[in-house]
């Protein structure tokens, strides 16, 4: 039943009016704060984030899912390229790319070795131009 319901969302292009509502919004923030599903259903979670309205909760969350810090000099590095770090991006692309906290991440995505990362960036990218 879950997986039906995730499938329904974030099928948007994150233009659109948000179908996302706040109480959808915080289920799927608990949900993917409690990890205890498959990492497919998370990502998918973490996916329809894109039809929420923009919010700095769901940036933070989404940016903690993204990156991390290192430990000496507090740089901000991406995280293992998992599905859910790769939904995150495409996320923070699609809604968050003019924000001064996630321009950093995006750069590094877009820079990043792993071509599932700077796909992911790179078509968000051109649907935020399109707009």
């Amino acid at each position: 039943m879950l997986r039906l319901a995730l499938t329904n969302l974030g099928t948007g292009d994150g233009q659109t009016l948000s179908v996302v509502t706040p109480e959808v919004e915080a289920r799927l923030l608990r949900l993917i704060d409690n990890a205890a599903h498959p990492e497919e259903l998370l990502s998918r979670a973490v996916s329809a984030l894109v039809d929420a309205s923009p919010s700095m909760s769901v940036r933070d969350r989404l940016l903690a899912i993204a990156t991390r810090r290192t430990l000496v000099l507090r740089r901000m590095v991406l995280a293992d390229p998992q599905p859910l770090v790769i939904a995150a991006l495409e996320v923070l692309a699609a809604r968050y790319a003019k924000d001064s906290k996630v321009i950093e991440a995006l750069k590094l995505a877009a820079a990043h070795t792993d071509s599932r990362v700077r796909e992911a960036v790179k078509r968000t990218n051109q649907r935020t131009r399109a707009a």
